[in-house]
Order: C-alpha cells, then sequence, then structure tokens
C-alpha cells in the first residue's frame, strides 16, 4: 500500500502539477485578453484570499453551532437529574444517600465539607466514590473530617491515594469528643464560606431502623453555621 501511495504521489508532483500549471498560465492569459489585467487580478485575489476566508467562516459557525447544540442537550439532561432528585425526595428536607450523591455530582461547587466516621463510602466502590474523583478534577475542593482512630489512618491513605493525591482534598482529624453525642454521625456542608442565598447548605445523614437505605436531613441554617463553627476551631480559622 506504501508502494502505491509513493507512486501516486510522484506523479502528482512530476506530470500532474506541472499540467495545472500550464493549464493556469493558459487560462489566465485567455482572460487577461478578453476582460483586462485587473479584473483577473481581482478574481485571483478572490479564489486566493476571499473563498478561503468564506470556508474558514462556515466551518467556525458549523463548529459553534454544534458546540451550541451539544450545551443546550447538557442542559436538558442536567434539568432532568435535578427534576428526578426532586420527585425522589421522600418529604421536605429528607432524601436518599444516592440523591444527594447525585447531586454532589451534578452542581458545580467549589467547596464541600465533610464529616466521616469512616469513610467508607469514600473508598473502594462507596457511593460518592466515584464523585469525588471527578469533582477534584473539575476543581471542587474537599475538606474531611474524621475521628482520629487507627483503622482511619489506614483509610484516608488508601483514599488519598485513589484520588491521585490531589492538592484539592484535605482532611483532617477530630479528637473524640466532637463524637461524644453521636458516635456515628455524618455530616456534608456545601459551600461553608458562602452565604444560604449564594449555595450554603448542609445534611446530616438519618440512620432510620428497620431499613438499608441510607438518608439525609437538611439541616437548618443556625445548626449548619455551629458545626461550621466548630470545624472553623480545628483549622484555626476563627
Amino acid at each position: 500500500m506504501e508502494k502505491n501511495s509513493n507512486g501516486w504521489e510522484t506523479v502528482c508532483i512530476t506530470i500532474l502539477l506541472p499540467a495545472m500549471s500550464v493549464v493556469c498560465s493558459i487560462g489566465i492569459s485567455y482572460l487577461e485578453k478578453r476582460i483586462g489585467l485587473f479584473p483577473v487580478l481581482l478574481m485571483l485575489l478572490a479564489i486566493l484570499v476571499i473563498i478561503p476566508i468564506s470556508i474558514y467562516a462556515g466551518v467556525v459557525m458549523v463548529s459553534s453551532m454544534g458546540k451550541n447544540a451539544i450545551e443546550t442537550q447538557m442542559d436538558l439532561e442536567i434539568k432532568m437529574i435535578q427534576q428526578k432528585v426532586a420527585e425522589n425526595k421522600i418529604m421536605n428536607g429528607i432524601c436518599k444517600e444516592e440523591q444527594l450523591a447525585l447531586m454532589e455530582k451534578t452542581y458545580p461547587f467549589e467547596e464541600i465539607w465533610l464529616i466521616s466516621p469512616d469513610l467508607l463510602t469514600e473508598i473502594n466502590s462507596g457511593i460518592y466514590a466515584g464523585v469525588i474523583k471527578e469533582n477534584l478534577k473539575k476543581g471542587t475542593k474537599y475538606k474531611y473530617f474524621v475521628p482520629e482512630t487507627e483503622i482511619n489512618k489506614v483509610r484516608v491513605q488508601i483514599f488519598r491515594n485513589s484520588c491521585g493525591n490531589s492538592k484539592n482534598l484535605e482532611i483532617y482529624y477530630l479528637s473524640d469528643d466532637f463524637f461524644f453525642l453521636v458516635p456515628r454521625v455524618d455530616f456534608a456542608i456545601y459551600e461553608p464560606m458562602k452565604s444560604i442565598t449564594d449555595g450554603k447548605k448542609g445534611y446530616i445523614g438519618l440512620p432510620i431502623q428497620g431499613t438499608t437505605e441510607s438518608f439525609a436531613v437538611l439541616m437548618n441554617n443556625d445548626f449548619v453555621d455551629a458545626v461550621i463553627g466548630k470545624l472553623a476551631e480545628r483549622l484555626n480559622m476563627i
């Protein structure tokens, strides 16, 4: 195949190109005699400049239309996902963990703080594992707060490695007194340094006896700020 291709290239270079040059020269000479030199120059200018520019503009326009179509389709899919999330809420302020993970994947959050007792939903095939990896790549900043146990020290390393040791992932240890009241509590706080109107919200895990499903409850603003204040002390932010 390569030999045939090289043969055709040789034919084009040695025969076709000179022949085309001769034909073009004859054509230009003929047109010059019939309509004059200036009109011929204008025609050449159109061929060499205007036509390529028109073709380029057409390609850009088609590409832009395709991009807009893709963005429109993505917007529709996101709206469908959001609608599905809303329809799957059990009641106002309570949702399944799957819906919370879907929201975290769908919305472009800048920063998320999480309290996890064991990191089980973040490592291996946990419900949030894939979501966090993708969001870290997009630039979302995660701060994790976990109990300081020997098991968690191992899982923290596994978690960091699975996320490619991203600089957007920070993990902090909390003392036992933070978990004194509810040892298995987990929180998710979205946009902790923003106002409610700018997207700040917090959820607390809700264990329900008699079901294997996990649920989350939307916290009120005072509760969210109280948790943020406690965590900010650990970060020496206040």
